[in-house]
Protein backbone atom coordinates (compact mmCIF):
# COMPACT_ATOMS: atom_id res chain seq x y z
CA UNK A 1 0.00 0.00 0.00
CA UNK A 2 2.49 2.53 0.92
CA UNK A 3 5.17 1.26 -1.90
CA UNK A 4 1.77 2.30 -4.90
CA UNK A 5 0.90 5.55 -2.86
CA UNK A 6 4.78 6.78 -3.00
CA UNK A 7 4.81 5.11 -6.53
CA UNK A 8 2.34 7.71 -7.58
CA UNK A 9 2.38 10.64 -5.36
CA UNK A 10 6.55 10.56 -6.12
CA UNK A 11 5.65 12.25 -9.93
CA UNK A 12 3.48 14.39 -8.91
CA UNK A 13 5.37 16.01 -6.04
CA UNK A 14 7.99 16.01 -8.32
CA UNK A 15 5.56 18.05 -11.14
CA UNK A 16 4.59 20.91 -8.45
CA UNK A 17 7.32 21.59 -6.72
CA UNK A 18 9.09 22.11 -10.29
CA UNK A 19 6.27 24.01 -11.69
CA UNK A 20 5.38 21.05 -14.33
CA UNK A 21 2.28 19.73 -12.96
CA UNK A 22 1.27 18.75 -16.25
CA UNK A 23 4.82 16.54 -16.71
CA UNK A 24 4.26 15.14 -13.12
CA UNK A 25 0.71 13.56 -14.19
CA UNK A 26 1.87 11.90 -16.95
CA UNK A 27 4.79 10.13 -14.79
CA UNK A 28 2.10 9.48 -12.59
CA UNK A 29 0.08 7.93 -15.01
CA UNK A 30 2.88 5.26 -16.04
CA UNK A 31 3.80 4.97 -12.59
CA UNK A 32 -0.07 3.57 -11.67
CA UNK A 33 0.33 1.03 -14.64
CA UNK A 34 3.08 -0.81 -12.26
CA UNK A 35 2.23 -0.10 -8.86
CA UNK A 36 0.32 -3.05 -8.13
CA UNK A 37 0.55 -6.43 -7.17
CA UNK A 38 0.77 -9.33 -10.34
CA UNK A 39 -2.73 -9.41 -11.62
CA UNK A 40 -4.14 -13.21 -10.67
CA UNK A 41 -6.51 -15.18 -12.91
CA UNK A 42 -6.31 -12.67 -15.66
CA UNK A 43 -5.60 -16.01 -18.65
CA UNK A 44 -7.03 -19.57 -18.73
CA UNK A 45 -3.67 -20.61 -19.48
CA UNK A 46 -2.47 -19.11 -15.94
CA UNK A 47 -4.55 -22.38 -14.57
CA UNK A 48 -1.74 -24.53 -16.48
CA UNK A 49 0.52 -22.91 -14.48
CA UNK A 50 -0.57 -23.31 -11.18
CA UNK A 51 -1.34 -27.35 -12.06
CA UNK A 52 1.82 -27.48 -12.95
CA UNK A 53 3.05 -25.96 -9.55
CA UNK A 54 2.07 -28.88 -7.49
CA UNK A 55 4.31 -30.84 -9.84
CA UNK A 56 7.21 -29.03 -8.96
CA UNK A 57 6.53 -28.90 -5.36
CA UNK A 58 6.67 -32.93 -4.97
CA UNK A 59 9.91 -32.79 -6.60
CA UNK A 60 12.26 -34.46 -3.68
CA UNK A 61 13.98 -31.64 -1.35
CA UNK A 62 17.47 -32.28 -3.18
CA UNK A 63 16.34 -31.37 -6.58
CA UNK A 64 14.76 -28.19 -5.05
CA UNK A 65 17.78 -25.28 -5.61
CA UNK A 66 17.92 -21.69 -4.29
CA UNK A 67 17.29 -19.50 -7.63
CA UNK A 68 17.53 -15.99 -6.18
CA UNK A 69 20.00 -15.04 -8.94
CA UNK A 70 17.70 -16.10 -12.17
CA UNK A 71 14.35 -14.87 -10.41
CA UNK A 72 15.84 -11.23 -9.81
CA UNK A 73 16.53 -11.16 -14.10
CA UNK A 74 13.53 -12.73 -14.64
CA UNK A 75 12.02 -10.15 -12.41
CA UNK A 76 14.46 -7.10 -13.76
CA UNK A 77 12.74 -8.46 -17.44
CA UNK A 78 9.42 -7.84 -16.24
CA UNK A 79 9.95 -4.56 -15.20
CA UNK A 80 11.60 -3.19 -18.40
CA UNK A 81 8.86 -5.31 -19.91
CA UNK A 82 5.90 -2.96 -17.97
CA UNK A 83 7.55 -0.07 -18.65
CA UNK A 84 8.05 -0.73 -22.22
CA UNK A 85 4.73 -1.90 -23.00
CA UNK A 86 3.19 1.91 -20.83
CA UNK A 87 5.33 4.24 -22.94
CA UNK A 88 4.65 2.19 -26.68
CA UNK A 89 1.15 2.47 -25.40
CA UNK A 90 1.57 6.40 -24.61
CA UNK A 91 3.55 6.30 -27.93
CA UNK A 92 0.71 5.24 -29.90
CA UNK A 93 -2.03 6.63 -28.35
CA UNK A 94 -1.44 10.31 -28.58
CA UNK A 95 0.49 10.15 -31.98
CA UNK A 96 -2.85 8.75 -33.40
CA UNK A 97 -5.31 10.63 -30.53
CA UNK A 98 -7.79 13.68 -32.23
CA UNK A 99 -7.69 12.30 -35.66
CA UNK A 100 -11.62 10.91 -35.63
CA UNK A 101 -12.19 7.96 -37.23
CA UNK A 102 -8.46 6.80 -37.78
CA UNK A 103 -8.03 6.88 -33.93
CA UNK A 104 -10.94 4.88 -33.51
CA UNK A 105 -9.48 2.49 -36.74
CA UNK A 106 -6.17 2.16 -35.02
CA UNK A 107 -7.79 1.23 -31.11
CA UNK A 108 -9.86 -1.21 -32.71
CA UNK A 109 -7.05 -2.77 -34.36
CA UNK A 110 -4.18 -2.54 -31.65
CA UNK A 111 -6.77 -4.32 -29.21
CA UNK A 112 -7.80 -6.95 -31.57
CA UNK A 113 -4.13 -7.98 -32.67
CA UNK A 114 -2.93 -7.27 -28.90
CA UNK A 115 -5.83 -9.87 -27.44
CA UNK A 116 -4.75 -12.30 -29.84
CA UNK A 117 -1.07 -12.35 -29.00
CA UNK A 118 -2.08 -12.21 -25.27
CA UNK A 119 -3.38 -15.87 -25.57
CA UNK A 120 0.25 -16.89 -26.11
CA UNK A 121 1.18 -16.94 -22.15
CA UNK A 122 -0.31 -15.56 -18.77
CA UNK A 123 2.00 -13.12 -19.26
CA UNK A 124 1.39 -11.82 -22.56
CA UNK A 125 -2.16 -11.68 -21.94
CA UNK A 126 -0.98 -9.40 -18.76
CA UNK A 127 0.98 -7.34 -21.10
CA UNK A 128 -1.75 -6.87 -23.69
CA UNK A 129 -4.62 -5.94 -21.52
CA UNK A 130 -2.25 -3.16 -19.94
CA UNK A 131 -1.23 -2.15 -23.51
CA UNK A 132 -4.93 -1.76 -24.61
CA UNK A 133 -5.78 0.35 -21.46
CA UNK A 134 -2.96 2.86 -21.79
CA UNK A 135 -3.15 3.44 -25.24
CA UNK A 136 -6.71 4.02 -24.62
CA UNK A 137 -6.17 6.61 -22.03
CA UNK A 138 -3.37 7.99 -24.24
CA UNK A 139 -5.68 8.71 -26.76
CA UNK A 140 -7.43 11.99 -24.39
CA UNK A 141 -3.57 13.31 -24.29
CA UNK A 142 -3.47 14.94 -27.58
CA UNK A 143 -2.83 18.53 -26.10
CA UNK A 144 -0.52 17.51 -23.04
CA UNK A 145 3.12 16.43 -25.68
CA UNK A 146 4.57 15.38 -28.19
CA UNK A 147 3.84 11.56 -28.40
CA UNK A 148 7.30 11.07 -27.44
CA UNK A 149 7.45 13.19 -24.94
CA UNK A 150 4.52 11.15 -23.73
CA UNK A 151 6.32 8.14 -24.15
CA UNK A 152 9.48 9.54 -22.45
CA UNK A 153 7.62 10.44 -19.08
CA UNK A 154 5.49 7.45 -18.52
CA UNK A 155 8.44 5.06 -19.23
CA UNK A 156 9.93 7.70 -16.02
CA UNK A 157 7.12 7.41 -14.03
CA UNK A 158 6.98 3.41 -14.24
CA UNK A 159 10.98 3.23 -13.65
CA UNK A 160 10.08 4.75 -10.65
CA UNK A 161 7.06 2.96 -9.58
CA UNK A 162 8.57 -0.25 -10.17
CA UNK A 163 12.07 0.91 -8.11
CA UNK A 164 9.84 2.00 -4.93
CA UNK A 165 7.67 -1.49 -5.33
CA UNK A 166 11.50 -2.87 -5.25
CA UNK A 167 12.67 -1.32 -2.87
CA UNK A 168 9.95 -2.23 -0.54
CA UNK A 169 9.78 -5.79 -1.49
CA UNK A 170 13.32 -6.08 -0.45
CA UNK A 171 12.63 -4.79 3.03
CA UNK A 172 9.86 -6.69 3.21
CA UNK A 173 11.36 -9.70 2.23
CA UNK A 174 14.32 -9.22 4.34
CA UNK A 175 12.34 -9.74 7.79
CA UNK A 176 11.68 -13.54 6.50
CA UNK A 177 13.60 -16.39 5.95
CA UNK A 178 14.30 -17.36 2.54
CA UNK A 179 13.09 -20.92 1.55
CA UNK A 180 14.52 -22.78 -1.86
CA UNK A 181 12.22 -22.75 -4.69
CA UNK A 182 12.56 -25.50 -7.38
CA UNK A 183 13.83 -24.30 -10.54
CA UNK A 184 10.50 -24.13 -13.11
CA UNK A 185 10.77 -25.80 -16.38
CA UNK A 186 9.90 -24.41 -19.33
CA UNK A 187 8.99 -25.77 -22.75
CA UNK A 188 10.57 -24.53 -25.51
CA UNK A 189 10.18 -21.29 -27.61
CA UNK A 190 8.86 -23.21 -30.10
CA UNK A 191 6.76 -25.13 -28.79
CA UNK A 192 4.48 -22.53 -26.41
CA UNK A 193 4.00 -20.73 -30.80
CA UNK A 194 2.45 -24.36 -31.96
CA UNK A 195 0.58 -24.54 -28.18
CA UNK A 196 -0.40 -20.92 -28.70
CA UNK A 197 -1.38 -21.15 -32.39
CA UNK A 198 -3.70 -24.76 -31.82
CA UNK A 199 -5.05 -22.51 -28.48
CA UNK A 200 -6.68 -20.36 -31.71
CA UNK A 201 -9.08 -22.96 -33.29
CA UNK A 202 -11.24 -23.28 -29.71
CA UNK A 203 -14.15 -20.71 -29.88
CA UNK A 204 -13.33 -19.60 -25.97
CA UNK A 205 -9.54 -18.54 -27.12
CA UNK A 206 -11.43 -15.95 -29.11
CA UNK A 207 -14.39 -14.58 -26.34
CA UNK A 208 -11.91 -12.27 -25.18
CA UNK A 209 -10.46 -10.53 -28.21
CA UNK A 210 -14.07 -10.51 -29.60
CA UNK A 211 -15.67 -8.52 -26.47
CA UNK A 212 -13.12 -6.29 -26.13
CA UNK A 213 -12.56 -5.47 -30.03
CA UNK A 214 -16.46 -5.04 -30.54
CA UNK A 215 -17.15 -3.15 -27.37
CA UNK A 216 -13.99 -0.58 -28.32
CA UNK A 217 -15.50 -0.37 -31.76
CA UNK A 218 -19.22 0.41 -30.42
CA UNK A 219 -17.25 3.06 -28.17
CA UNK A 220 -15.40 4.79 -30.73
CA UNK A 221 -18.27 4.94 -32.49
CA UNK A 222 -19.88 6.85 -30.32
CA UNK A 223 -17.14 9.10 -28.79
CA UNK A 224 -16.89 10.22 -32.96
CA UNK A 225 -20.22 10.95 -33.48
CA UNK A 226 -20.71 12.29 -29.79
CA UNK A 227 -17.57 14.76 -30.79
CA UNK A 228 -17.83 16.42 -27.53
CA UNK A 229 -14.79 17.01 -24.95
CA UNK A 230 -14.09 14.31 -22.81
CA UNK A 231 -16.07 11.75 -25.24
CA UNK A 232 -13.30 9.45 -25.41
CA UNK A 233 -14.09 8.21 -21.62
CA UNK A 234 -16.64 5.81 -23.33
CA UNK A 235 -13.96 3.90 -24.12
CA UNK A 236 -12.09 4.14 -21.33
CA UNK A 237 -14.79 2.88 -19.22
CA UNK A 238 -15.03 0.15 -21.67
CA UNK A 239 -11.40 -0.66 -20.77
CA UNK A 240 -11.55 -0.50 -17.27
CA UNK A 241 -14.26 -2.99 -16.92
CA UNK A 242 -14.52 -5.38 -19.84
CA UNK A 243 -11.91 -7.90 -19.06
CA UNK A 244 -10.69 -11.65 -19.71
CA UNK A 245 -12.83 -13.51 -17.20
CA UNK A 246 -15.86 -11.02 -16.94
CA UNK A 247 -18.10 -12.69 -19.47
CA UNK A 248 -20.56 -13.12 -16.86
CA UNK A 249 -23.21 -10.02 -17.44
CA UNK A 250 -23.17 -9.73 -13.14
CA UNK A 251 -19.32 -8.84 -12.73
CA UNK A 252 -19.57 -6.40 -15.91
CA UNK A 253 -22.72 -4.47 -14.60
CA UNK A 254 -20.62 -4.60 -10.95
CA UNK A 255 -17.61 -2.99 -12.67
CA UNK A 256 -19.43 -0.75 -14.56
CA UNK A 257 -21.67 0.33 -11.50
CA UNK A 258 -18.05 1.35 -9.49
CA UNK A 259 -17.24 2.95 -12.63
CA UNK A 260 -20.33 4.93 -12.30
CA UNK A 261 -20.13 5.87 -8.55
CA UNK A 262 -15.97 6.36 -9.15
CA UNK A 263 -17.58 9.08 -11.95
CA UNK A 264 -19.44 10.69 -10.16
CA UNK A 265 -17.70 11.22 -7.13
CA UNK A 266 -14.99 12.77 -9.29
CA UNK A 267 -17.45 15.38 -10.72
CA UNK A 268 -18.17 16.77 -7.18
CA UNK A 269 -14.58 16.27 -6.25
CA UNK A 270 -13.55 18.84 -9.31
CA UNK A 271 -15.81 21.68 -9.35
CA UNK A 272 -13.34 23.64 -8.26
CA UNK A 273 -9.65 23.00 -8.42
CA UNK A 274 -7.81 21.43 -5.43
CA UNK A 275 -4.88 22.69 -3.64
CA UNK A 276 -1.88 20.78 -4.76
CA UNK A 277 -1.28 19.22 -1.32
CA UNK A 278 -4.60 18.21 -1.65
CA UNK A 279 -4.52 16.89 -4.87
CA UNK A 280 -1.10 14.58 -3.99
CA UNK A 281 -2.99 13.03 -1.03
CA UNK A 282 -6.33 12.44 -3.30
CA UNK A 283 -3.97 10.51 -5.55
CA UNK A 284 -1.29 8.73 -3.06
CA UNK A 285 -4.55 7.66 -0.84
CA UNK A 286 -6.54 6.39 -3.79
CA UNK A 287 -2.95 4.96 -5.17
CA UNK A 288 -2.70 3.02 -2.34
CA UNK A 289 -6.05 1.72 -1.78
CA UNK A 290 -5.51 -0.31 -4.97
CA UNK A 291 -3.82 -3.03 -3.80
CA UNK A 292 -6.16 -3.87 -1.44
CA UNK A 293 -9.34 -4.06 -3.55
CA UNK A 294 -7.84 -5.53 -7.18
CA UNK A 295 -8.65 -8.81 -6.74
CA UNK A 296 -11.09 -8.66 -3.96
CA UNK A 297 -13.70 -6.08 -4.77
CA UNK A 298 -13.71 -5.33 -8.57
CA UNK A 299 -16.76 -2.82 -8.23
CA UNK A 300 -14.98 -1.20 -5.71
CA UNK A 301 -11.48 -1.13 -7.28
CA UNK A 302 -13.58 0.40 -10.68
CA UNK A 303 -14.92 3.04 -8.07
CA UNK A 304 -11.28 3.57 -7.07
CA UNK A 305 -9.58 3.58 -10.48
CA UNK A 306 -12.01 5.65 -12.40
CA UNK A 307 -11.43 9.16 -10.38
CA UNK A 308 -7.48 8.13 -9.86
CA UNK A 309 -7.76 8.05 -14.03
CA UNK A 310 -9.77 11.47 -14.23
CA UNK A 311 -7.14 13.25 -11.21
CA UNK A 312 -4.19 12.35 -14.06
CA UNK A 313 -5.75 13.43 -16.98
CA UNK A 314 -7.38 16.63 -15.44
CA UNK A 315 -4.25 17.29 -13.33
CA UNK A 316 -6.52 18.32 -10.16
CA UNK A 317 -8.10 21.17 -12.36
CA UNK A 318 -11.54 22.53 -11.51
CA UNK A 319 -13.79 21.48 -14.86
CA UNK A 320 -16.92 23.21 -16.51
CA UNK A 321 -20.16 21.40 -15.30
CA UNK A 322 -21.15 20.89 -19.04
CA UNK A 323 -17.74 18.74 -19.00
CA UNK A 324 -18.24 16.69 -16.03
CA UNK A 325 -21.64 15.99 -17.56
CA UNK A 326 -20.29 14.57 -20.69
CA UNK A 327 -17.99 12.25 -18.71
CA UNK A 328 -21.01 11.22 -17.10
CA UNK A 329 -22.76 10.61 -20.03
CA UNK A 330 -19.85 8.97 -21.61
CA UNK A 331 -19.34 6.37 -18.28
CA UNK A 332 -22.94 5.78 -18.75
CA UNK A 333 -22.61 4.90 -22.46
CA UNK A 334 -19.54 2.80 -21.91
CA UNK A 335 -20.69 0.76 -19.23
CA UNK A 336 -23.67 -0.13 -21.35
CA UNK A 337 -21.84 -1.07 -23.99
CA UNK A 338 -18.82 -2.73 -21.67
CA UNK A 339 -22.45 -5.04 -20.07
CA UNK A 340 -23.91 -5.27 -23.75
CA UNK A 341 -20.47 -7.05 -24.78
CA UNK A 342 -20.31 -9.44 -21.84
CA UNK A 343 -23.44 -10.80 -22.99
CA UNK A 344 -22.84 -11.82 -26.18
CA UNK A 345 -23.56 -15.06 -26.69
CA UNK A 346 -20.72 -17.73 -26.67
CA UNK A 347 -20.26 -21.32 -27.05
CA UNK A 348 -19.94 -22.73 -23.10
CA UNK A 349 -16.78 -22.83 -21.55
CA UNK A 350 -15.10 -26.86 -21.71
CA UNK A 351 -12.83 -27.89 -19.04
CA UNK A 352 -10.41 -29.15 -20.89
CA UNK A 353 -9.89 -25.73 -23.17
CA UNK A 354 -8.68 -23.57 -19.26
CA UNK A 355 -6.31 -27.37 -19.32
CA UNK A 356 -2.46 -28.12 -20.10
CA UNK A 357 -1.81 -30.87 -22.37
CA UNK A 358 -0.81 -32.98 -19.55
CA UNK A 359 -3.77 -32.55 -17.59
CA UNK A 360 -5.98 -33.50 -20.95
CA UNK A 361 -4.33 -36.55 -21.79
CA UNK A 362 -3.63 -38.01 -18.48
CA UNK A 363 -5.52 -40.36 -16.30
CA UNK A 364 -8.12 -38.96 -14.13
CA UNK A 365 -7.37 -40.28 -10.46
CA UNK A 366 -10.55 -41.14 -9.14
CA UNK A 367 -13.17 -38.98 -7.52
CA UNK A 368 -11.40 -36.28 -9.00
CA UNK A 369 -12.86 -33.65 -11.93
CA UNK A 370 -11.32 -32.07 -14.87
CA UNK A 371 -11.87 -28.83 -12.12
CA UNK A 372 -9.68 -30.15 -9.75
CA UNK A 373 -7.34 -32.66 -11.52
CA UNK A 374 -3.82 -31.17 -10.75
CA UNK A 375 -4.85 -29.34 -7.92
CA UNK A 376 -2.39 -30.47 -4.95
CA UNK A 377 -4.09 -31.88 -1.61
CA UNK A 378 -5.95 -29.39 0.15
CA UNK A 379 -5.54 -26.74 -2.32
CA UNK A 380 -8.19 -25.27 -3.68
CA UNK A 381 -9.01 -24.85 -7.07
CA UNK A 382 -8.74 -21.19 -8.83
CA UNK A 383 -11.18 -21.80 -11.80
CA UNK A 384 -13.84 -19.51 -11.63
CA UNK A 385 -11.89 -17.18 -9.52
CA UNK A 386 -12.80 -13.05 -10.52
CA UNK A 387 -9.65 -12.10 -12.72
CA UNK A 388 -7.75 -9.06 -11.28
CA UNK A 389 -6.80 -6.37 -13.29
CA UNK A 390 -3.86 -4.55 -14.87
CA UNK A 391 -4.96 -0.95 -15.13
Amino acid sequence: MIAAGAGMGGPVLCGILTGHLEAGTLAAVGAMAVSAPPIANASPIANASRAGAAERDARPAGEATDVAASREDAGAGRAALRAGTVAVAGLLGTAVAGRGWVTAGAVVVAALVASVLGRFSTAATKTAIRFVTYMVISTGMEAVAHPLGVAVLLAAGAAWALTVTAAAGRIWHARRPRTPHARPTRRPFGARVRRWWRSLRRPESWRYPVRITAALAAAEAVAVLWDRPRASWVAVTVVIVVRPRSGAVRRAAERAAGTAAGALATAFLLLRALPPWSFIAAVSALAAARPLLRDRRPALYAAVMTPLVVLMLEAGRAAPPSTLAVRLGATVAGGVIAVGAGALPWPPRRAEDTASPARRTAPRAPGTTPSTQGTAPGQRSTRGARDGDVA
